[in-house]
C-alpha cells in the first residue's frame, strides 16, 4: 500500500473507547509498557492526545505538549503494528507540521531515530536521542 493513497483523519476529541484503545497501545510500546493506567490519565490531563482514524476506525496515536508559540514536544507516536511501515507515521507527522507550520517540533526516541530522520528531523543530542524539526 502506497502512503499516498491512504486517507487518514486526526481528531483531537477522543471517545472513551479510543482512549482506552490508546492506553493497551502504548503499553504495547517498549517505552510505554511500564506505564501504568493511572499514569497515563495523569498525563492526559497535561498533554494533547490525538487519534489517528483509518476508515472511522482508531489505527494510531499520539500525544503532545505545546507552548502555543514556539515548540511543541512529541510524546509518542504509536500505530498499529501490523499498519507500520505504510506511511502512517509520516502522514502524522505532516499533518503535525502543516497544523502547527511555524513551531518546532522536538521528539526523544531511542529506537526510531531513522524514522525521524527520514522524515526532516535533525539530531540534536546524539547522546540522548534528541530529534528536532525546524520549519523553513
Amino acid at each position: 500500500m502506497q502512503a499516498r493513497k491512504i486517507q487518514l483523519k486526526i481528531v483531537k476529541k477522543l471517545t472513551k473507547e479510543q482512549i482506552d484503545l490508546a492506553y493497551v497501545m502504548i503499553k504495547n510500546t517498549y517505552w510505554g509498557a511500564s506505564k501504568s493506567r493511572s499514569d497515563f490519565d495523569t498525563q492526559n490531563k497535561h498533554t494533547y492526545l490525538y487519534c489517528i482514524l483509518k476508515n472511522k476506525s482508531p489505527i494510531g496515536f499520539f500525544r503532545v505538549v505545546t507552548d502555543g508559540v514556539n515548540l511543541i514536544y512529541l510524546m509518542g507516536l504509536v500505530i498499529e503494528e501490523n499498519l507500520r511501515n505504510q506511511g502512517i507515521g509520516s502522514l502524522a507527522l505532516n499533518w503535525l507540521k502543516n497544523k502547527f507550520p511555524s513551531m518546532k517540533i522536538l521528539m526523544l526516541s531511542t529506537k526510531a531515530q531513522k524514522f525521524y530522520l527520514k522524515n526532516d528531523f535533525k539530531a540534536i543530542n546524539e547522546s540522548f536521542n534528541y530529534f528536532l524539526y525546524q520549519p523553513g
